[in-house]
C-alpha cells in the first residue's frame, strides 16, 4: 500500500469474510486510502461461508453483480 497512489480514485475494498475484518480495521484500511489520494472509499462483501458450505463460484458472481449490476450497452 504505502508505494501505491490512489489520487483521485474510488477504492473498493471487497472481501469474503474468510478472514478477520473487523470495523476497526477496515476503518485503519480507509483511512490509510483516503491519506494516499482517493476520492472514495466503499467496503463490499459477501458472507461466502465455511469451507464445505461455501457459495459456489456462480452464487459469489451473482452476490457479486447484485452489487454492481451491469452497464447498460
Amino acid at each position: 500500500m504505502e508505494l501505491n497512489s490512489f489520487e483521485n480514485k474510488n477504492v473498493v475494498l471487497f472481501n469474503t469474510f474468510n478472514s478477520q475484518f473487523k470495523p476497526e480495521y477496515i476503518d485503519a484500511f480507509r483511512a490509510r486510502v483516503m491519506d494516499r489520494g482517493a476520492s472514495s472509499f466503499e467496503h463490499r462483501y459477501v458472507r461466502r461461508g465455511r469451507m464445505g458450505q461455501q457459495l459456489s463460484t456462480d452464487e459469489l458472481l451473482q452476490a457479486v453483480d447484485a452489487f454492481w449490476p451491469k452497464p447498460e450497452p
